[in-house]
């Protein structure tokens, strides 16, 4: 049985009792980022309560309201079933590709160390590091599941709009995959 977490280790996880679909709606959407028609939608529709805009889901097409949509950084906007299978795609894209996201993270280890003992790194060759290293960490990621449209997807900005137990493995799959293989928790 793992050890109990200490009162400063518990501060930075989410409150996954007060997660589910009861907490989810009325979500804020940035439309800055949104390469859709959603900004011209809104300008248009701008006097409609936000409950009756209907908007498809960019995966399944569902028309729901505004509110009911999670917006994702490429401008992709998810129903909540999209984003509970987008987050059940996490862990089976992990369970998939362990050995290559382990294998990468190996990488990323030594590139951190080279980085870390900077005196023989020339300026270029850190240049090159640094590249590789956020190429790896996106690869990463796009092995994990956690991307759409080859950008981070964010999901952990919707765990609230999950199941208490999802919420929590998904937070724990994202925790896994971003930090570094060497950290420790507790």
């Amino acid at each position: 049985m793992p050890p109990t977490p200490t009162a400063r280790s518990r501060r930075g996880y989410p409150p996954f009792h007060s997660h589910g679909p009861r907490s989810c709606g009325d979500h804020r959407h940035d439309a800055t980022n949104i390469t859709s028609n959603f900004p011209t939608y809104l300008k248009r529709h701008r006097r409609v309560a936000s409950t009756d805009w209907l908007i498809a889901c960019s995966t399944c097409h569902r028309r729901a309201g505004l509110s009911e949509m999670h917006d994702l950084p490429c401008g992709h906007m998810l129903c909540r079933d999209c984003v509970v299978a987008a987050a059940r795609l996490v862990k089976r894209s992990i369970e998939r590709n362990i050995k290559q996201i382990e294998d990468a993270r190996k990488k990323l280890v030594e590139i951190d160390a080279a980085l870390q003992g900077e005196s023989g790194v020339e300026a270029r060759e850190k240049k090159m590091l640094i590249r590789r290293h956020a190429q790896l960490q996106k690869n990463v990621m796009k092995l994990a599941g956690l991307t759409c449209c080859g950008m981070n997807s964010r999901l952990d900005q919707f765990l609230g709009c999950l199941r208490p137990e999802m919420s929590r493995e998904l937070w724990l799959q994202i925790q896994w995959v971003c930090d570094s293989p060497k950290a420790k928790r507790g």
